[in-house]
């Protein structure tokens, strides 16, 4: 990038010095000049003036020009690091970019960089607020009709959905665990036993049916917006591969109860309760649907 020269100083230290040998910085202060003007969350031009007053540097005291002055050089890396997270927002949410098209998809992605740039270690952590930044920044109001509300709402839960996904494919899972298989013959004291969601699942509650839809766009087929609906689905991994399912209001309501560590029985009462579904009934459609989610991992037995 730039022609600066580096010499070693007392104490093995390097430090950076101008064309003219009359400035030294600091190799760490250079660094840190460096990342404030690139990654700055403004752009350059507001970059550079937030890293003159607190590292006192300008950009032509750091950046020997050559064919390109000390601006446009710094810019091919700014512009760069920018492209670097579009493309792990396209990654992370590829279905809703080949819903919405890459043009739009990019415009609200550098938007949501814009507001909220990358602070940690990993790029995983990136979009996992841009569910809620599509949310909080949809237009409303009373001039937005109803067809314009639904085509709205739809790239909103679609983007819930992708980023379930994506933390259900990097989350650390029970895939290794030796006590990951259970006695059917347990199943008649079930309702004593205690159970608990599975850290590699996901529940969501979404106004669309998503799955089929979802499918599609991973296949990159021809889909066709979905009619609005109400859709539980659980978002899970069993043996390392990803599935999403429908599900029923009683299921979904058991599985939320169970994110936290209880009993079945206690789970089957206030399931039971909240469906408005007599307990008898529900513990004989328990029995005959639990052993699956176990068998799957998306509940784990204690």
């Amino acid at each position: 990038m730039s022609q600066l020269k580096l010499t070693s100083e007392p104490g093995n230290q390097q430090a950076l010095w101008d064309k003219d040998n009359s400035l030294k910085i600091s190799l760490d202060k250079h660094q840190q000049w460096f990342q404030a003007v690139t990654t700055y969350n403004r752009g350059l031009y507001y970059g550079l003036q937030a890293a003159e007053q607190q590292y006192d540097l300008t950009a032509e005291q750091v950046v020997v020009a050559g064919h390109l002055d000390s601006k446009h050089r710094l810019a091919i890396y700014a512009n760069g690091y920018v492209a670097r997270l579009l493309e792990c927002l396209r990654a992370d949410y590829s279905a809703l970019c080949r819903m919405l098209g890459q043009s739009l998809f990019d415009t609200f992605a550098c938007a949501y960089i814009t507001e909220t740039p990358s602070k940690s270690f990993t790029l995983f952590e990136l979009g996992k607020g841009f569910p809620d930044f599509l949310a909080r920044t949809r237009p409303c109001g009373d001039n937005i009709s109803p067809e314009l509300e639904k085509q709205l709402l739809l790239p909103i839960e679609l983007a819930k959905l992708e980023r379930q996904r994506v933390e259900v494919i990097r989350c650390v899972g029970h895939e290794n665990d030796t006590n990951t298989y259970f006695d059917l013959e347990i199943l008649p004291v079930i309702d004593n036993s205690s159970v608990a969601l599975s850290k590699t699942a996901r529940l969501g509650c979404y106004s669309f049916p998503l799955v089929e839809y979802l499918q599609k766009l991973d296949s990159q087929q021809a889909a066709n917006p979905p009619e609005p609906k109400l859709d539980y689905l659980i978002v899970y991994r069993s043996n390392y591969r990803v599935k999403i399912e429908s599900i029923t209001n009683w299921q979904y309501e058991f599985l939320l109860a169970c994110k936290n560590k209880t009993s079945i029985n206690q789970v089957v009462k206030a399931t039971a309760s909240r469906c408005g579904i007599t307990y008898q009934s529900l513990l004989t459609d328990i029995y005959l649907w639990l052993p699956q989610t176990l068998l799957r991992g998306i509940l784990h037995l204690s």
